[in-house]
């Protein structure tokens, strides 16, 4: 039992750290580009506005696949099972990624719609 939940611990340090490292890459890439530019003109923002809903897909398409996930942790959680608190906090970890990665579809929507409204001024 003890193996099991530092191995467990080890995985889930393992996943945050993983994580925090794309975001640190990713920002650190996207701040480095010479290629970034703003768009110029009603295509360009309806095509950044486009790839800004494809990314919200991807993102709402993660974020179901992590409720599925915490879904089939619970059904896991019998009482008295000595799993029962290592499920219990698996499922409560994909719902709290389900909410960020619906969050961040959410964002990227009113990032898209921001990018129509441009596009028609533009």
């Amino acid at each position: 039992m003890n193996r099991f939940k530092h191995i467990l611990l080890a995985a889930s340090l393992a996943a945050g750290l993983g994580l925090s490292g794309i975001a640190v890459t990713t920002f650190a890439a996207a701040s480095n580009n010479s290629e970034m530019a703003m768009p110029k003109g009603a295509a360009e923002y309806n095509s950044e506005a486009a790839k800004s809903e494809q990314e919200a897909a991807s993102l709402e398409a993660r974020a179901d696949h992590h409720a599925k996930m915490a879904a089939l942790y619970r059904v896991q959680i019998s009482g008295g099972s000595k799993q029962e608190a290592s499920f219990r906090s698996l499922a409560n970890h994909c719902d709290k990624l389900a909410a960020s990665y619906r969050q961040a579809a959410s964002d990227a929507r009113a990032m898209a719609a921001s990018l129509r409204e441009m596009a028609k001024l533009a």
